[in-house]
């Protein structure tokens, strides 16, 4: 028998079809890239922070919240974030990939709120159904952290310091970690480290932002201060990161930090000062903080200093 042609409306219907198909592989795409795995180690880093001498990897939840911590965790920061920056966004040289985020088109940016919706509501019924209603929460403080932060005109990232202090909104991670896995809260010290460490980790982001940021009306720490006065800022954070380690009794962390502390010294006096970072040298970063982070985490777990 011989087949007849398709017809134009076949045709359409496969056509649209196949569009469908790679609308919805595109759509992960960009969901990914709006989670930012260039941060993926940083979060994987803190998960791990309550889970010391343990052997909580061989379990399933485990690696349930590890997976949450790095994708759905990042995709609704920072989508949300993207969500309000697509100005300041495509002016910013660094945007476009999977290190830093994409610069999202009007299209994209219309999306962003279904996405993180669609990934999430799964998430939060099976968090608070299955595990504990604690999670819900814990969404609630999640949600209210990132909206303070994001507001328009009087969100915290429109305030210098503001914008700083409201990274304590990382203290979640820790949270996550303990209550997924069953393990210890971590101490204050521990908690007050992290959140210096996440302080300091964002102003090395608004130093790298901050003639976009500035171009876009924003008024950040950075913007404030100025490139010269934040690198300082930096390492004095850096430096009281390290006293809180050693004191806590982990002298190879602390060794990393006060290396950190001394480069934004010799940076700001010596090598870049007030000028902006080459590109090549921001990816550079990004790439060796997830280096050290790959190489520091298997010594976080075994250690264990701070799970103690």
């Amino acid at each position: 028998m011989i087949e007849s042609p398709p017809t134009v409306d076949d045709a359409s219907a496969t056509t649209r079809m196949s569009r469908a198909g790679r609308g919805i592989g595109e759509t992960m795409l960009f969901a990914v890239k709006l989670s930012r795995p260039g941060f993926w180690l940083t979060a994987a880093w803190f998960y791990l922070f309550p889970l010391g001498y343990s052997h909580l990897w061989a379990t399933p939840r485990f690696w349930f919240g590890l997976f949450f911590v790095m994708f759905p965790f990042g995709l609704f920061i920072y989508g949300w974030n993207d969500f309000m920056d697509a100005k300041a966004d495509r002016v910013n040289p660094r945007k476009g990939g999977f290190l830093f985020g994409p610069k999202a088109t009007d299209a994209e940016r219309r999306e962003i709120p279904w996405i993180i919706g669609l990934i999430h509501l799964p998430l939060l019924g099976y968090l608070g159904l299955a595990v504990s209603s604690r999670f819900f929460w814990w969404y609630l403080l999640l949600a209210g952290a990132t909206a303070i932060y994001n507001l328009p005109r009087w969100g915290f990232k429109n305030w210098p310091v503001l914008d700083v202090l409201n990274q304590t909104g990382y203290l979640l991670v820790f949270t996550f970690s303990s209550w997924i896995n069953g393990a210890p809260t971590l101490s204050v010290g521990v908690m007050i480290f992290g959140v210096m460490f996440a302080m300091h980790s964002h102003l090395l982001g608004q130093i790298m932002d901050l003639e976009p940021d500035r171009e876009a009306g924003r008024k950040t720490t950075a913007v404030w201060l100025g490139r010269l006065a934040t690198k300082y800022l930096m390492a004095g954070l850096m430096a009281v990161e390290c006293l809180l380690v050693f004191e806590i009794g982990d002298g190879v962390i602390a060794s990393f930090l006060a290396m950190g502390a001394l480069w934004f010294l010799v940076d700001a006096g010596l090598l870049f000062g007030s000028r902006p970072y080459p590109g090549f040298l921001m990816r550079l970063f990004l790439i060796g903080w997830n280096a050290a982070a790959v190489v520091s985490a298997p010594w976080v777990w075994v250690h264990g200093s701070f799970a103690r």
